[in-house]
Formats: structure tokens, sequence, C-alpha cells
């Protein structure tokens, strides 16, 4: 009942982490199957004397692959953030986050192959990758900066104020599996170009009041929020060279067609 912009199933609270005004660190080293390495760490701590200002640096460094060949799980992620306590009553904090993931999408395949139901060449391994190591891609970029306040004018009264700009890119082009030729294993495959593009500007003022009646201690908020989305996508799809999914041979990229960010796509599709 709080935020009438959101849906009746309720809000999922994602909380950033917050400068902590007394020394904290954590790093982590991690390696894993699939030749998974991540480094990770998460440092916070007051800056002066007085400890009215307070540091916190968050981040993640990942170089990975999965089951599917061809297709990674590289993640890059740092959040800093910065709050200083003007006084007793008042925090100020700003906060952000910069985070890149790289990989591929690896188009799903019919259950029948994997079975191996009427295909005289036998099952086909589920790490097989049917798209281009040199063409299909899924990267995305997101970025967001703002600022959190908070100022208690008594035990009974406070107020909270806060402020977000977020943006986004991806970058998504994936080839999709068509029909099969069950005697030979050669499929079809069809080509998908994205590009995508969001932002949003969010802001939020709560006022809370506390107060007691009798035994019954009660706690009432009121406030408003704005919420300011933007949304592009460009997306384009056509046909791509076939492959054989039991013996792969890669390099066939679409052929000329369209330029689209500097890259070259046979395209038979139209835009949304």
């Amino acid at each position: 009942v709080l935020y009438g912009q959101m849906a009746p199933g309720g809000v999922i609270n994602a909380v950033s982490k917050q400068p902590l005004f007394t020394p904290y660190g954590e790093m982590k080293l991690e390696y894993g199957s699939y030749d998974r390495i991540q480094l990770s760490a998460d440092v916070s701590g007051p800056l002066n004397a007085d400890g009215t200002v307070a540091a916190r640096l968050t981040g993640v460094y990942r170089d990975a692959d999965t089951w599917v060949d061809h297709v990674p799980d590289d993640r890059r992620y740092i959040a800093p953030a910065l709050s200083w306590k003007i006084s007793d009553d008042t925090l100020f904090t700003v906060l952000g986050f910069y985070q890149e993931i790289h990989t591929r999408f690896a188009a799903p395949l019919a259950s029948a192959l994997v079975r191996g139901d009427s295909l005289p060449l036998g099952r086909l391994p589920r790490s097989r990758f049917i798209g281009e190591p040199g063409f299909d891609r899924y990267d995305a970029k997101q970025w967001a900066i703002g600022y959190q306040v908070s100022h208690r004018f008594s035990d009974a009264v406070a107020i909270e104020h806060s402020l977000r700009r977020y943006e986004g890119e991806l970058d998504w082009d994936y080839l999709t599996q068509g029909a099969i030729n069950a005697a030979t294993g050669d499929v079809r495959r069809g080509v998908s170009v994205r590009r995508e593009k969001t932002g949003s500007t969010a802001t939020d003022t709560r006022v809370k009041l506390r107060f007691q009646t009798g035994g019954v201690q009660h706690e009432v908020m009121a406030g408003i929020d704005g919420y300011f989305p933007s949304y592009r996508r460009d997306r384009y799809a056509g046909t791509a060279t076939p492959i054989n999914i039991y013996k792969p041979v890669y390099g066939t990229l679409p052929m000329i067609d369209r330029r689209f960010n500097g890259r070259i796509f046979q395209v038979d599709g139209g835009r949304n």
C-alpha cells in the first residue's frame, strides 16, 4: 500500500551496501568448474579521525566458461559509496555502481535432439553450441548513481529522501535453431540482432511518525515517489547459413546485407 506504481504482488526490497563507520574488509578468491575464476572484495570504514565520513568499495571480477561450448560467464562489477554524518540527526550518502556482463545466448535445443529420438546419427551432447563464436554475443553494460539523505527532527518525526539515475545498454546477437535433416545432421539457422537501451530516474520521499497510545507503539509513514523510465529496442531477424550439429564447423558468419553499428548481417526481417 506504500507505493502506488507497484503491482499488488508486492515489492522486493533490494538494499544497496552502505558505508560502515567501523572498519570492515572481506576478500574472496574462487575457483570452480568450467575454469571459473572469481575475485571479489568488500572494504569499508571511516575516512577521518572523528568518524563522520565513511566509504565502501565493493567489486567483482569473474572469468569463467559454462557447460555449453563457447559460452562464457564473465562479469565485472564495482560499487563505490560515501557517507557523511552531517550531524547526529542527519546522514547523507552518495552511491553508485558500474557492471559489465559478457556471455552468449545458447539457443535451446529441441528435447528430441538431446534424447536422440528418431535420429539415425544418435543423440546430441547437451553442451553443443549451434551459434557462431565470432558472431553470437550478449554484452550488457549498466550503471547507476544516486544519493540518500535522512534527517531526524525528534524521536517521533523523521524524513528520508532518495534519488537515483540508471542507464543500461545491451548488444545481443544470436543464431536460432530451425529444421533439421535427421539423415545428415544439418540444421537450418536464423539470425537475431538486438540493440536495447534503457534508463530511469527514480525519486522517493518519506515522512515517518512514531507515537504511542496506551501500551501500543505506532509508526505511520507517508510520502511520494516518482519513476520516469525510457526504453528503446532495435531488433532485426533473418536467416543464416546452416550447420552440422554432429560435426560443427564454425566461422561462416551471416552474409552482407545490412550494416548495423559497424557490424554486417544478412537480414530478411523488419524492425520492431
